[in-house]
């Protein structure tokens, strides 16, 4: 036990601690008593279902049940009864437990130097300062809520559990199907229902080697609960596969350690996904630290944080002879960071391990100023802030002081690195600035803070109770219907409800408050103004509960209020508690559906009722999860063969979404970006997995296994209505799902001689490995290109027909390759291009000329090679080197002319590059008024593709536009600017001259279009076009619709319409339907039309 732990707890802790001996011989003899209990249970349970795995149990592994300490002479009982959705269950493990203050972990206090809001933070807040304090803990299982009586349930569900100490405790349920927790039950209570919830289930690997992932088996895996502190075990098997669970649904981090390796802990462990655990061997980082002059440092605070670790952070304390030393994994550059305890010296260093670290310590920096008003005067009470800035380390600091009456200030010592340094002061605006801190003299800095315009005032409640901790945005302007104008301010009242918010100039103003309590706030103020009274208004208030089929409450399940008769709008949302409740509050009585959605591995499980809701507070929503029906399935090779791990997940298609949770144009994905998207349930060692909870007419299937691709056409008992979807319905009990295994291509890339190379690409990857080596996953069999890139080397090409199996290349060697020189000349002239061009004014500038190579008769696609930039000589000479000894392409993007494609033969060293300029388009961009407008013109083809041009305003011509059928569009320069210019459709010749014009569109009308049924996407495109027929086809039309829609309610809006014919195109959700229509837009009014469609299928 570490001496920290040691000391905590109570006064009685050390005889406590002599007194464990006859503890644990009573705690071996229960736990005999109850291994035979449970196993004698878990048969019974198991004629219920399909088997599952007990909390703590896992492949290769036997976990006892839970280390009980009876209370000498406690003689209290607490009888029940588990339940599911189907009734009684037999089997289930029930525990009471009770935590300690300041023993059990969920209730120890942070060290006095951590700052925190909260009145009391606990370790499980001050994660990173109390990392290694739970990291001893946790591995020596000491911590956990003492765990007074257990018992496991009979046929009939009940459960006695005896010798109870008087005062409340929390009853844990854990089953092969199913958890419970309820907390505050009185011992001594009769007939409690524990009702099993599905719960949280903790899977994954534990491996070893960063590069080949080895299982890595006899791992230890702790999962422990943030609150009530409880700690379950499992021990990887042979595969280095764990699984713990199902657990009552709560925050849980977890532990994992083995011999010989360091041990990785995660404050946030995560049940909706497989967990891949790295344990690597610990490196050492060791050394000295020395003063200025050579002499050991005792007593010095060292600090090294790990990136690489989840960003932990560990301390020490040199010894007498100024050493330290940790022991931390992998081999990773870490920062060392070195601190006196009167922390007037630091020292840093970014180092992998090493054993003969010296760290020496330099004094600290003194930074010192004046800080004065914008007449010159000195300002008391000036708040100075110093935080150093050293890059992503983590190890920043903020130091703090206030200026005298003289408005002098001085900070530090500082270590002496760049430091970001903020000067504030009420009623003034804020000044900052960054300098870097050097040792020795350090100039002054000063600080002038002009003086604010500032708005004063309070913000209180409708029974002008004053608000405290609120925040307030001041903008700039006056407040419209549309409130718009910069933000100037942001403030929080203070405990009394007074706020100052400080502006730059006066003028009239706003203030709005966005708070979930209260209803938006919105008050039009003056700058300066002092005394601003804002009310904010409670609003309506609705009360929800959730709860599972069998009747257990859910927790941290988000509730939404949805608009019920709008789009995708949501009002309110809250996550519940423990007791599954939440409470929505500011709200606008209307009509609204309010919806609980429960995200677990197999389906987003969703409860939902309609409501309108009334002034003041309306009665509880209880919500309650269907029990739903059951999916079984196996996956498959394509040779039948069952294949393990493989993550399966249900969910609704979009088209069978309710209309108030579906995506509207302004949606959108961003790519790239990590989601907690649960990752599916895995399938067992024979292939089967189990989809439990699903409800509705039918689901799509997601399933995912590491380099594999689902087969659509072999699987059996689903539909596939588009590529690589798996569509089942109601009726369908049980699936097959056959997946194919994607081949690997590997090889080695030396350069000529056997040399290795630093860097590589191949297919667009980089690899650094020492030896060359890499390994690619081919997504689709056949026809399938590699190519191979390396700066200084000629690229290499091959194509490959690849099947099932993986395909070995062996060593690739890159060559120098050839020059060939390109001589490039103007088509028209006959002149030589060499780059140098004239602006107007005179100034000279020289263009590069962009190209690619491509081995001769590559397709257009994938692997993409890159793009080379290259100056042509004065005489027009274009030096290309490092060019494949074959015949290849070569792409040129030559500025002001049109791109050119060109084969060069495996003999020719020398070729002319016939440059032509193209068509000219000329033509005009103008304002309603006939004034010249400033725009930026964008041809888009077809294919997506565009061409961007940046002509000045009013009239254009330009050249170098690729023959072909383009959608023309302007867009004004300013976003601000509301002008609206039609597109048009051109179509581009190789020669001669087009005529394109923009003239702003003058009289317009707002059109609204009220829709019902199933409609989705709305094209309104001007003149007729006919029905598209795929849905890539009308997905090319977007390009083409008026602009200016927007979504309100059931309504789709279009702003600045001019008058004319248009076409009007429909797409359901699905996008499997389409309705077409047209209509008259007149030149004034405000016409609306009702959208009733028509449906015609539409193939993707």
């Amino acid at each position: 036990m570490s001496t920290r732990s040691a000391v905590r707890g109570y006064p009685d802790r050390r005889m406590r601690q002599g007194n464990r001996r006859w503890v644990f011989v009573i705690a071996g003899i229960v736990g005999l008593l109850l291994v035979t209990y449970f196993l004698r249970g878990h048969g019974a349970a198991s004629k219920r279902g399909s088997p599952g795995t007990t909390a703590g149990a896992t492949s290769g592994s036997f976990v006892t049940g839970p280390r009980v300490t009876p209370v000498p002479g406690a003689s209290l009982r607490i009888t029940g009864l588990v339940r599911d959705a189907r009734g009684p269950v037999a089997g289930v493990s029930v525990s009471a437990s009770r935590v300690e203050p300041e023993e059990t972990l969920s209730e120890r206090s942070c060290p006095p130097t951590y700052a925190s809001p909260k009145a009391r933070a606990r370790l499980t807040d001050c994660w990173t300062e109390a990392h290694e304090e739970l990291l001893d803990q946790v591995s020596a299982r000491e911590g956990e809520a003492r765990i007074l009586a257990a018992a496991t349930t009979e046929e009939d569900g009940t459960f006695v559990l005896d010798g109870l100490p008087e005062g409340t405790v929390t009853l844990w349920a854990l089953g092969p199907e199913g958890a419970a927790k309820v907390h505050d039950v009185a011992a001594g209570r009769q007939d409690v229902v524990l009702a099993l919830e599905d719960g949280h289930v903790f899977e994954g690997i534990v491996v070893q080697g960063v590069r080949n992932r080895e299982p890595l088996a006899g791992a230890r895996v702790t999962v422990f609960s943030h609150e009530h502190t409880r700690f379950f075990d499992a021990t990887s098997d042979a595969r280095g596969r764990f699984r713990i669970g199902p657990l009552p649904s709560t925050r849980y981090a977890l532990l994992a350690t083995a011999d010989e390796r360091s041990p990785r802990m995660l404050r946030d462990a995560n049940p909706l996904e497989s967990q891949v655990l790295l344990l690597e061997r610990p490196s050492r980082y060791a050394g000295r630290v020395v003063s200025a002059q050579g002499a050991p440092a005792p007593g010095v605070h060292v600090r090294m944080l790990s990136p690489w670790n989840d960003m932990a952070r560990y301390r020490t304390t040199t010894d007498a002879q100024g050493r330290f030393d940790f022991r931390v994994a992998g081999t990773h550059e870490n920062k060392l960071f070195a601190q006196t305890a009167a922390q007037d010296a630091f020292a840093t260093v970014d180092t992998g391990p090493r054993e003969d670290l010296v760290l020496t310590l330099e004094p600290g920096v003194l930074l010192q100023g004046t800080v004065r008003d914008d007449a010159g005067r000195p300002i008391e009470g000036a708040r100075i802030s110093a935080v150093r800035m050293m890059d992503e380390e983590g190890l920043s600091e903020t130091q703090r002081t206030v200026t005298d009456a003289s408005g002098h200030y001085q900070l530090g010592p500082l270590l002496a690195v760049r430091t970001y340094v903020i000067a504030r002061a009420d009623r003034h605006l804020m000044e900052s600035t960054t300098i870097d801190l050097v040792d020795g003299d350090t100039e002054p800095l000063d600080f002038t803070l002009s003086r604010a315009v500032s708005v004063e005032g309070l913000l209180v409640d409708e029974e002008g109770q004053p608000l405290a901790h609120k925040e307030l945005r001041l903008h700039q302007g006056p407040m419209t219907d549309s409130p718009a104008g910069a933000r100037v301010a942001v403030a929080r009242t203070d405990d009394a409800g007074r706020f100052t918010l400080d502006a730059e100039a006066a003028g009239p103003g706003w203030l709005d408050v966005y708070d979930s309590d209260f209803l938006p706030g919105q008050l039009a103020v003056t700058i300066p103004s002092q005394e601003v009274r804002m009310v904010m208004h409670r609003g309506a208030s609705v009360p929800v509960t959730v709860r599972n089929a069998a009747g257990a409450p859910l927790a941290d399940v988000e509730v939404t209020l949805w608009k019920r008769d709008a789009r995708n709008w949501s009002e309110r949302a809250r996550r519940t508690d423990e007791q599954g409740r939440a409470t929505l509050q500011g709200l606008k009585p209307g009509p609204y559906v309010v919806e609980a959605v429960n995200p677990t591995r197999d389906v987003d499980q969703r409860a939902s009722r309609p409501l309108d809701i009334v002034e003041g507070v309306n009665p509880e929503v209880a919500l309650r999860m269907e029990e739903g029906r059951t999916l079984r399935g196996i996956v498959v090779d394509t040779r039948g063969q069952p294949l393990a791990g493989a993550a399966v997940r249900a969910h609704v298609p979009d088209g069978d979404t309710p209309h108030y949770r579906a995506r509207t144009d302004d949606d959108y994905d961003v790519d790239g970006l990590e989601t907690n998207t649960p990752k599916g349930v895995l399938t067992d060692d024979e292939g089967r997995f189990t989809l439990r909870h699903l409800s509705g007419p039918r689901h799509e299937l997601w399933v995912d296994l590491e380099d594999h691709r689902v087969e659509p056409s072999r699987c059996q008992g689903v539909t596939s209505p588009w590529k690589h979807t798996l569509r089942v319905g109601s009726d369908v009990d049980e699936v097959r799902l056959v997946l194919r295994r994607m081949p690997h291509v590997r090889g080695r890339v030396v350069a000529e001689g056997g040399v290795a190379l630093p860097s590589f690409e191949v297919n667009g990857m980089h690899s650094r490995l020492p030896d060359g080596r890499f390994e690619l996953t081919a997504e689709e069999p056949g026809a399938w290109r590699l190519r191979v890139e390396a700066q200084d080397f000629a690229p290499l090409e091959r194509t490959l027909t690849l099947d099932d199996t993986d395909v070995d290349l062996g060593v690739l060697t890159l060559t120098r390759g050839r020059t060939v020189r390109v001589l490039l000349r103007d088509a028209e002239t006959g002149a030589p291009f060499n780059g140098r061009v004239r602006v107007d004014s005179g100034a000279q500038f020289t263009l590069p000329v962009t190209y690619r190579i491509r081995a001769e008769g590559a397709p257009e696609g994938p692997p993409y090679p890159d793009r080379h930039r290259a100056v042509p000589e004065q005489d027009g000479t274009l030096r290309l080197e490092h060019l494949p000894a074959t015949a290849f392409t070569v792409e040129l993007d030559v500025p002001l002319f049109l791109p050119l494609s060109r084969s060069v033969g495996a003999q020719e060293e020398t070729i002319t590059a016939s440059l032509g300029r193209g068509a000219r388009v000329s033509g005009h961009v103008r304002d309603a008024q006939g004034r010249p407008a400033h725009a930026t013109i964008v041809f888009t083809r077809p294919d997506g593709t565009r061409d961007e041009r940046h002509p000045p305003p009013g009239d254009f011509s330009f050249d170098s536009v690729a023959p072909g059928l383009y959608t023309a569009s302007a867009y004004p320069v300013e976003d601000s600017d509301p002008t609206f210019f039609p597109n048009r459709s051109v179509t581009i010749p190789p020669t001669g001259e087009v005529t394109l014009t923009f003239d702003a569109a003058g009289s317009s009308v707002t059109l609204a279009l009220r829709t019902e049924g199933d409609i989705d996407t709305v094209l309104l495109l001007p003149g007729q076009v006919p029905l598209p027929t795929s849905a890539k086809a009308a997905e090319r039309l977007e390009i083409l619709q008026h602009p200016f829609k927007q979504w309100e309610g059931l309504s789709l809006l279009y702003r600045r319409v001019p008058a004319g014919h248009y076409t009007l195109l429909g797409l359901n959700r699905a996008k499997d339907r389409i309705h077409r229509e047209e209509l008259d837009v007149p030149a004034e009014g405000t016409p609306s039309h009702d959208v009733r469609p028509v449906w015609s299928p539409l193939v993707p």
